[in-house]
């Protein structure tokens, strides 16, 4: 999600994965592997006009046959037929269980892009809130109702009822915003790396460390508030303290980039997602791998949690959605969004909801229960099996 269609990334790709394919090419020098593409994302080759061959004469079977005889054409698939039904919505974020904002963008990140809000019992009807010169990738309400939003250009405002108050800062594209542990400060990621610390009351940056050697995707805040992981588009993991931001901890899994991160309820655990289509679980105070939980049908762009509980909710490139649990270590089901690429997942305060942000379909709203019994029957599964004695 870098610059768009750098170092022979072709245009011909569908938008939205050349879209992270180019955020990853920027990052990791083109270690991005382009040749998984499904043959649905691949427009169709133009070839040239063959010579023409003359007319064959009509066979008589054919002329015999009846108006009447004809296929009828066949039902449009539902994914097609939805397609182009809502605006690409890049960033999701819940205020409350009744209302969410949001960023909408176009195709091309120099275009202007727009802050939303919305209510939950309508997420199709979106106000706006402000707009900005370039496309925003990432939004973050704030506690007075105001929204914060960065930008493809890297600059950061403060939205509030048609009014916009840019912050002091010079950064490269920041695409992930995420609320510090100490009250009005805010961390962001930047595309060359850098670790930001953001203050709105002084509307100003405060601090920053060179925390990747490629683009951030991803920040989390552990429960305990005194750890941040960050992820990035060479695949490292790092973990620092606060309010220090000392070193803490690094991690790494191969080169593909990991866009999404999470800690788990009591913070000893990381959850990732990215290009390696895995949800991986990783032990925090060793700084190591634990295991691979789910295998994902396509790339994991972003991941939620749900309050009070052990899973997490992965969105896909392809618009699915896989739910896990990471204390069972094991994946619950998967689920089909609502047809185009997901850019942002996001759990309700209440856990009742899921907040998709798509490429093509605007925002989507999924219902909990559909895997709360799965869950259960996953997490009696897994309470049931007892790890092998051992050998005498």
């Amino acid at each position: 999600m870098r610059k768009m269609f750098p170092l022979g990334v072709s245009l011909s790709r569908s938008f939205a994965r050349a879209a992270f394919a180019a955020a990853l090419v920027t990052a990791t020098f083109n270690n991005v592997n382009l040749g998984n593409l499904s043959a649905q994302d691949k427009p169709a080759e133009t070839k040239p006009a063959e010579k023409e061959k003359p007319a064959e004469p009509a066979k008589p079977a054919d002329a015999a046959k009846p108006a009447g005889a004809a296929k009828p054409a066949e039902p449009a698939k539902a994914a097609e037929a939805a397609v182009g039904s809502g605006p690409w919505i890049t960033s999701v974020q819940w205020v409350n269980d009744q209302q969410l904002v949001a960023a909408e963008s176009q195709g091309l990140l120099l275009r202007a892009g727009k802050v939303h809000k919305a209510s939950a019992a309508d997420v199709s009807k979106l106000e706006t809130l402000g707009e900005e010169e370039t496309s925003i990738w990432a939004v973050l309400p704030l506690a007075d109702g105001k929204v914060l939003a960065s930008n493809y250009k890297g600059e950061v405002f403060v939205h509030a009822a048609g009014d916009a108050k840019k912050l002091e800062l010079t950064a490269r594209w920041i695409r992930t915003l995420e609320k510090a542990p100490a009250e009005g400060q805010v961390l962001a990621g930047t595309e060359d790396g850098k670790l930001v610390l953001l203050s709105v009351a002084d509307n100003k940056e405060t601090k920053r460390i060179d925390a990747h050697t490629a683009a951030i995707f991803d920040i989390a805040v552990n429960p305990a508030g005194d750890k941040i992981a960050t992820v990035a588009g060479d695949g490292s993991i790092k973990v620092w303290t606060w309010p220090a931001l000392e070193a803490a901890g690094s991690m790494s899994r191969g080169s593909d980039a990991v866009w999404a991160v999470q800690f788990s309820a009591d913070g000893s655990k990381l959850i990732t997602g990215g290009a390696e289509r895995r949800v991986r679980l990783w032990d925090v105070a060793q700084s190591k791998l634990i295991m691979s939980v789910a295998v994902t049908p396509d790339w994991v762009t972003s991941l939620a949690k749900v309050p009070d509980s052990t899973l997490v909710v992965a969105g896909c490139m392809n618009g699915k959605v896989v739910v896990v649990d990471y204390q069972a270590m094991l994946p619950v089901m998967q689920m089909d969004g609502p047809g185009s690429a997901i850019w942002s997942v996001a759990i309700s305060p209440s856990g009742k909801q899921v907040a998709l942000s798509t490429r093509k379909h605007g925002l989507a709203l999924l219902d909990s229960a559909k895997w709360q019994d799965a869950a259960k029957a996953v997490a009696e599964r897994a309470a049931s099996e007892k790890p092998p004695a051992p050998s005498k």
